[in-house]
């Protein structure tokens, strides 16, 4: 009788662990679905591919009913499918601010060739400070900042532009 009821006892511990690992595989594959999504095999290849390595081999060692470790090898995969989601979110914002960067500076540019730092000295020095201000924050990776005060950077470089021009 002990050993019928220490037998049922291990059955009833895998189990609890099957179920345990089964609710992490769904956990994994949202976590793969979200970073799919988001565009992590273009942005975080490496972060995705290395989370799908992992997902595969925890398929393997659950098939084989190595719970523990596949336990183990689903939270490496959920981490890095999480890791590949913000790293393609980071990536796209910094891409976003490069893109408001590159406008700013044409614009610029189309503002020093009707010399607007001379002629609306105040409006130009504002559009100038907005600049330095976003690149600050682009060097410290806070792109969302950095591309809302581009956005304002621009906006005052074309006026500066627009104003400069019906000067001449």
């Amino acid at each position: 009788k002990l050993k019928t009821l220490d037998a049922e006892l291990q059955q009833l511990q895998k189990e609890r662990q099957r179920l345990t690992v089964v609710s992490l595989q769904t956990k994994v594959q949202e976590a793969r679905e979200a970073a799919e999504r988001a565009g992590a095999k273009q942005w975080a290849e490496e972060l995705f591919e290395q989370g799908r390595g992992f997902e595969e081999r925890a398929s393997l060692y659950l098939h084989d009913e190595q719970y523990q470790l596949t336990q183990e090898a689903f939270e490496s995969a959920r981490g890095l499918f999480i890791q590949a989601t913000e790293a393609t979110e980071k990536a796209k914002l910094r891409s976003h601010a490069e893109q408001a960067r590159r406008e700013v500076e044409t614009t610029k540019e189309k503002a020093d060739r009707y010399s607007a730092q001379e002629k609306v000295r105040t409006r130009y020095d504002q559009a100038l400070a907005l600049f330095v201000q976003a690149e600050a924050e682009f060097k410290q990776e806070a792109y969302d900042d950095a591309c809302k005060l581009y956005a304002e950077a621009l906006s005052q470089f074309e006026d500066t532009h627009d104003l400069a021009r019906h000067e001449s």
